[in-house]
């Protein structure tokens, strides 16, 4: 995907083959590469190592989809791309969403891809670096599925967990890798999360390894910029007594964190609306009755 079908020569080799290797040692730095009009056209496996998201699900969405939710109709990305195409670079700094709903503060460096004959922009390579530390302590482990069931990513602590090799458990029937502590089965489970339109809890266990106590986790659906479904992402807890100890020390555990951080996103969508509509209408009103309004008057409007 990221390289050339081609077999490639020795000295072409070495430009891929470097920037893989650099790529590896730097863990708050990714690639991918978008269209002309900030489409994703490629998400390298960097990328998918940053913020979690898996490159079957996330090419062919817009670059603002990683924004949250609050912030994907501004124009700072927009102006990035346009930025980019006049003077040759372009950057801009935001938080982007992870796959495990957590946000990374990232700059994101642009530069435009040229047209050999026509010398138009036919699209960006992108340098996303994350800014500040990421605590490991606030990266639930998680595995990525998709409508097929299918496993198709998963964290290095998802792996440790399952005492697997990533590489060989993506493909596989979620079923094959991960036991589901309910009679009702993965398809039935899978069905109810999109009915719920939102998380549902579940108990699971590695499905070879029967001296691994269940842990508990979380099932999210995917939905893409247009609200299609994509696939889903399970969050499993560190271990089944953490949530029990943590509430007796009061203390929040990471998957608790998140959903009251979703929870206050949510509320500032619903409030953010009537704002709206309140900003109009006050300008509605000073466009049309200031002239007849006292300085006074028009202070309090």
């Amino acid at each position: 995907m990221w390289h050339d079908q081609q077999p490639p020569s020795s000295a072409d080799a070495l430009g891929p083959a470097a920037l893989d290797l650099l790529l590896e040692q730097l863990s708050d730095a990714a690639l991918c590469v978008l269209d002309s009009a900030g489409v994703i056209e490629q998400w390298h496996s960097s990328a998918q190592a940053l913020l979690g998201h898996v490159a079957a699900q996330i090419e062919g969405q817009r670059l603002e989809t990683l924004l949250p939710e609050e912030r994907r109709f501004e124009v700072e990305l927009p102006r990035a791309l346009f930025e980019a195409s006049a003077h040759g670079r372009g950057r801009v700094e935001a938080a982007l969403m992870t796959r495990t709903g957590q946000r990374r503060v990232c700059v994101m460096d642009l530069a435009p891809r040229l047209d050999s004959s026509s010398a138009d922009v036919i699209g960006f390579v992108v340098l996303l670096r994350a800014v500040g530390p990421q605590r490991a302590a606030d990266d639930p482990a998680w595995i990525g599925i998709d409508l097929a069931g299918r496993v198709i990513g998963l964290g290095d602590s998802t792996a440790h967990w399952l005492g697997c090799n990533a590489a060989d458990t993506v493909g596989r029937d979620i079923g094959a890798s991960i036991e589901l502590r309910d009679p009702a089965g993965w398809t039935a489970i899978l069905h109810r999360a999109v009915r719920s339109r939102g998380a549902i809890s579940c108990d699971v266990a590695p499905a070879e390894g029967a001296d691994k106590p269940p842990r508990t986790a979380r099932l999210l659906p995917l939905c893409n910029a247009n609200d299609r479904l994509d696939g889903f992402t399970l969050l499993i807890e560190a271990d089944r007594s953490a949530p029990i100890a943590a509430a007796a020390s009061g203390v929040r555990t990471p998957l608790a964190r998140a959903s009251d951080r979703a929870g206050v996103l949510a509320a500032a969508h619903d409030l953010r609306e009537p704002l709206r509509k309140m900003q109009y209408s006050a300008r509605q009103l000073q466009a049309a009755e200031a002239p007849r309004l006292s300085d006074d008057g028009r202070r309090q409007l």
